[in-house]
């Protein structure tokens, strides 16, 4: 086996990267004038924060050499023909996806206010954003390593454990036949693919996945001024908006990641679309107009420990609770007296030709600015920060360096002082820029806790423990609760517990199940109504 010649392999796609680019015009005469490769007159290139110097400073860069690295994707372990084979398996994906994007900036441009695509569309533009978060680099930096004992993340254990069952030779080898598997996924309506994937696939990453497909709703955005903008980061596609926490370890002094719930997470399509992924567990007018679905939406709730706004309130408690958006309509329900049903005559099978209309929503400055603030407060680890219009970027910066730290700026945990550091680079941007004022944030003191190898290791169970669950019965996913309900007759332990109402996976760290279990007041026969009411609600969506 022989290693191949270095290849630039963008994490970005660059069909994303170029709906931020513009015509390369350099400043004076050119001719005679020598030009880099990229940066041609015309060339595409983008305008960008190079966030990996300091003091930080504004370039433009040429779409195919930002946002990637070299051999990215490469499998030094594999003989020379398959090394890139991913890579290879990215771009096909890549190519079909672009259509589907294209299609939604088409309507944008065209100004209509819908994008219809089939369930074939919607299914894979879901793989493609879970692959946009999974592919970055900071997995290939958590993955990449020669040997199992260099992998040293939260769950490094089951990491270990699973390339000893599958004889597998390296963490990267993991990450890269699971990206392989998820993009040769075929996602039939059935969801017998979530079988295919737990047997292929490390089974943490795998549960995450099918979490990020069907517990949260897409909806697109776009801002509702002609002035506003969104940005792009290296990391923009894996940040999420909701609760986030850390604690110190009261024996080692070592700062850990506890708990977290995503309510939001987000992927820029350009200057003027966003797409945003929202949590199920917020309210919904027409399906929660039918009781069962209302209740199955409260266990899901208190599953996952979801902040509500108040003791017995409905409302979740988030930055972006109020973000004006909705679910998809699709052909194949009506609306009856405000609540959804199913059109007489309907099949109750889901079907690949199923049609859906996705909304563009205006959303005002407020709320751009926002979901501009949450990215910025998670750019510490990037080495960009895309945006087009200066005077776009200057008012967001600012905006964000001085709104109230309810929104973020809270500097915590172990990534306290890299996150400072960040700061101060944004703020010296942001006086380049022309902004005067001054930069609020806020210091927090680390909650101690005791027993934290205790507590690391309960979670080890839980994970294990989840997987053994969901291996146990795939083919009846939801009955198997229901038959589990009837053997048991018994409220659920920290170690037996279902996965149904989890919601998400960290990007950067091992899923902290703990911060969604299932709540020990749960009866397994409860949770099994709450599963069947999910069904009721997954015919309509």
């Amino acid at each position: 086996m022989t290693s191949q010649s270095p290849q630039y392999q963008h994490f970005v796609p660059q069909f994303l990267l170029r709906n931020f680019s513009h015509p390369y015009k350099p400043d004076g005469p050119t001719k005679g004038r020598k030009f880099q490769k990229g940066m041609f007159p015309k060339d595409k290139v983008v305008r960008h924060v190079d966030f990996a110097v300091d003091p930080p400073v504004i370039r433009e860069s040429p779409v195919n050499r930002i946002l990637g690295l070299f051999n990215m994707y490469d499998n030094p372990n594999k003989p020379t023909a398959l090394q890139r084979e991913v890579e290879i398996l990215f771009s096909k994906l890549e190519d079909q996806a672009s259509q589907i994007f294209r299609k939604i900036s088409k309507a944008f441009e065209q100004k209509s206010t819908v994008v219809s695509m089939s369930r074939a569309e919607r299914d894979l533009m879901r793989k493609f954003l879970f692959l946009l978060m999974y592919r970055n680099r900071g997995f290939h930096t958590r993955f990449n390593h020669v040997t199992p004992d260099g992998y040293n993340e939260d769950d490094k254990e089951l990491v270990r454990e699973y390339m000893r069952k599958n004889n597998i030779i390296t963490p990267l080898d993991v990450w890269l036949d699971g990206i392989k598997t998820i993009i040769e996924l075929p996602m039939d309506p059935e969801k017998k693919w979530l079988g295919v994937l737990m047997g292929k696939m490390y089974p943490q990453d795998a549960m995450w996945f099918w979490l990020h497909v069907e517990f949260s709703y897409m909806a697109i955005l776009t801002p509702a001024e002609d002035g506003d903008e969104f940005i792009l980061t290296d990391n923009a596609y894996a940040i999420f908006e909701g609760p986030n926490t850390s604690a110190l370890d009261a024996e080692t002094q070592e700062v850990i990641d506890t708990e977290y719930l995503p309510l939001h997470t987000f992927a820029p399509i350009s200057p003027k679309l966003l797409i945003v992924l929202r949590a199920d567990i917020f309210p919904d007018p027409l399906e929660d107009a039918d009781e069962r679905v209302r209740e199955a939406r409260k266990l899901r709730r208190l599953a996952c420990r979801a902040p509500l706004e108040s003791p017995g309130s409905e409302k979740v408690r988030s930055l972006l609770a109020d973000l004006p958006i909705s679910k998809a309509r699709n052909n194949y329900t009506v609306i009856v007296d405000s609540r959804l049903e199913l059109k007489a005559g309907q099949p109750p099978k889901r079907r690949q030709t199923d049609r859906f209309d996705f909304t563009i929503f205006p959303v005002k400055q407020n709320h751009v600015n926002m979901i501009n603030g949450i990215i910025l407060d998670s750019c510490a680890p990037c080495t960009s920060i895309v945006f087009e219009s200066r005077d776009a970027f200057a008012r967001t910066l600012e905006w964000y360096l001085t709104a109230p730290c309810s929104m973020g700026k809270v500097l915590g945990g172990k990534h306290r002082e890299i996150r400072r550091r960040a700061l101060f680079k944004l703020e010296a941007i942001s006086r380049a820029l022309g902004s005067q004022k001054e930069t609020k944030w806020v210091d927090v003191e680390e909650v101690v806790m005791d027993n934290v190898e205790q507590w690391r290791a309960e979670n080890l169970d839980k994970q294990r423990n989840l997987v053994r669950l969901m291996n146990a019965d795939l083919d009846g996913l939801y009955e198997g609760v229901h038959r589990q309900a009837n053997k048991y007759g018994r409220p659920f332990s920290s170690k037996s517990y279902g996965p149904y109402f989890l919601l998400g996976k960290s990007s950067m760290t091992t899923l902290y199940w703990s911060t969604l279990t299932v709540s020990n007041k749960l009866s397994h026969t409860q949770v099994a109504h709450g599963i069947q009411q999910r069904r009721t609600l997954h015919r309509l969506t």
